[in-house]
C-alpha cells in the first residue's frame, strides 16, 4: 500500500506516515498492508512499478473538467495545440492555471503558421530563419512560467498530414531533423529549459516515414512518445487490440530512441466495437509496455472533421464511461490528487538525482539534498549517506518526527 503511505528513514528505524488519516506509526518494520487504511482516491502501487500520469487532451476547459468530474480522476498532464497562428504568444496564464490544478501543460507545437500548401509552413522556412524571432519571443515566455511544460514538437512526423512532416511541401527527413535541432538550440539559448522535447511520432504503418531518418539524437530528446488511435472504421482500418498495435509500435521506437522514457500523448478508441473492453486492456497493459505517462484524446472529432472524424469521448457510448472511471482508479495509474504538482514535475523531468528542497541539518538553512533512484542512496551534505527506498518512489520532505528538521522520505 505503498501509494497511500510516505515512509521516512530515522536512522535504525523506519516511519509511517500514512497519508490523509493523521496517524504516525513508529517502528523497525513496516506494517503489513492490511493495517493501513488507504483513502478510496488514491490508488495502491506496487513497491516495484513506478506512477503512470494520468492525463485528458478535450477541445475545451469545461470539457475536460466535465470529463475529469465523470471519472473522479484529476489530470495530471493537461494535451493541447499550438502553432504560430493559433498561439501567437506562449499562453502563459494558462500554464500557471493548469499548474495551479495540479498538473504539467502538454502542447503539440509548430512554429510555422502550420498550413498545408504554404511555403511558410516548411521546415526550409525554419531553416533559413524565417521564425526565428517568434521561436525565440516564445520559449523566453515559457521560461518565465518557470514550471516544466513538455512540448510535441511536430508530432506524428511519420505520417502525412502535417504540413512540415518529410514528404509534404517539399520536406524531406534530413531537413526534418535539422529543424528540430535548430529549434531545440533556440529555445534552450532562451532560457527555456522547462521544456520536456517530446519526440512524438505516430505509431508506425506502412508507408510511414522510418523513426530512424527522423531521429534529431539524444540529447534534444527528453521523452520518446507514440500516438495510439483504434478506429475500427472502414476509412481508418479494423478494429485492433492495443497490444497488437503497441507491441511493433515499441520495437520499432526502442530501436531508434534506446531506453528514454515513454509516454502516449494522444490515444483514443473508436465506437465501431467493445470500446469498454478495450479501455480497460488498455491502461491494465500499460504497465507491460514501459509507458511513463498516457494522455486520452477525449474528443468527438465529428463535429471537428465532420463526416470522417470519430467520436473518442470516454462518455461515448456510456459503458466505456463506466470502464474507463474504473481504470484510471487501479495501480499504477495517478494524476493530479493522487501526487502533488511538484512530484508529478519531478517524474515527468525524470532526473537521475531527485532534489527535494529542504532543511535537513536543522541550521535553517535549506540543504542540497539528492535521492538517486538508480541505487536507492539518499545524500545529505554533512552526513553519512543512507542507502533505503525502491524504484519507482518519490522523494517527499517534511517534519515527521517533530525534531526540527526536514527527514528523509519517500
Amino acid at each position: 500500500m505503498r501509494a497511500a503511505q510516505r515512509f521516512i528513514s530515522t536512522g535504525s528505524a523506519v516511519l509511517v506516515a500514512i497519508v490523509g488519516s493523521g496517524a504516525v506509526l513508529l517502528g523497525t518494520t513496516v506494517p503489513a498492508a492490511a493495517s493501513s487504511p488507504v483513502p478510496s482516491s488514491v490508488p495502491t502501487l506496487s513497491s516495484t512499478a513506478g506512477p503512470i500520469i494520468f492525463g485528458l487532451g478535450t477541445h475545451t476547459v469545461p470539457e475536460r473538467l466535465a470529463t475529469e468530474a465523470a471519472l473522479g480522476k484529476k489530470s495530471g498532464i493537461v494535451g493541447s495545440f499550438a502553432n504560430k497562428t493559433s498561439s501567437p504568444t506562449f499562453w502563459g496564464s494558462w500554464a500557471r492555471q493548469v499548474h495551479d490544478e495540479g498538473a504539467v501543460l502538454q502542447l503539440y507545437w509548430d512554429p510555422t503558421p502550420g498550413k498545408a500548401n504554404d511555403p511558410h509552413s516548411t521546415l526550409r522556412a525554419v531553416l533559413a530563419g524565417e521564425h526565428d524571432a517568434y521561436i525565440r519571443s516564445w520559449a523566453r515566455q515559457v521560461a518565465d512560467v518557470g514550471y516544466p511544460v513538455i512540448i510535441r514538437l511536430w508530432a506524428e512526423m511519420n505520417g502525412n498530414w502535417q504540413p512540415t512532416s518529410p514528404g509534404v511541401n517539399g520536406n524531406t527527413a534530413p531537413e526534418f531533423v535539422l529543424a528540430w535541432r535548430h529549434v531545440v538550440n533556440l529555445a534552450r539559448e532562451s532560457g527555456a529549459n522547462n521544456i520536456l522535447w517530446n519526440w512524438n511520432p505516430d505509431k508506425p504503418f506502412t508507408g510511414s516515414t522510418s523513426l530512424s531518418s527522423l531521429w534529431p539524437g539524444g540529447s534534444y530528446v527528453d521523452w520518446i512518445g507514440l500516438d495510439v488511435y483504434n478506429s475500427g472504421s472502414s476509412t481508418n482500418g479494423t478494429w485492433k487490440s492495443f497490444s497488437s498495435m503497441m507491441g511493433p509500435a515499441v520495437s520499432a521506437i526502442r530501436a531508434v530512441a534506446g531506453n528514454k522514457p515513454l509516454m502516449i500523448p494522444e490515444i483514443g478508441c473508436g465506437t465501431n466495437g467493445d470500446k469498454a473492453g478495450w479501455l480497460h486492456d488498455m491502461y491494465a497493459s500499460l504497465s507491460s509496455f514501459g509507458v511513463k505517462a498516457v494522455v486520452y484524446f477525449d474528443y468527438d472529432m465529428r463535429t471537428i472533421e465532420k463526416s470522417s472524424g470519430s467520436d473518442w469521448r470516454f462518455s461515448s457510448p456510456s459503458s466505456a464511461m463506466a470502464a474507463a472511471k474504473v481504470a484510471v482508479h487501479k495501480a499504477p495509474i495517478v494524476g493530479a490528487h493522487d501526487l502533488s504538482v511538484g512530484k508529478i514535475e519531478q517524474l515527468m523531468a525524470r532526473r537521475s538525482s531527485l532534489t527535494p528542497v529542504a532543511d535537513y541539518t536543522g541550521d535553517g538553512k535549506t540543504d542540497t539534498a539528492t535521492w538517486r533512484p538508480t541505487d536507492g542512496t539518499w545524500n545529505v551534505p554533512g552526513e553519512t549517506p543512507v542507502a533505503w527506498g525502491l524504484q519507482g518512489d518519490i522523494p517527499v520532505d517534511g517534519d515527521y518526527t517533530g525534531g526540527g528538521k526536514s527527514d528523509l522520505a519517500i
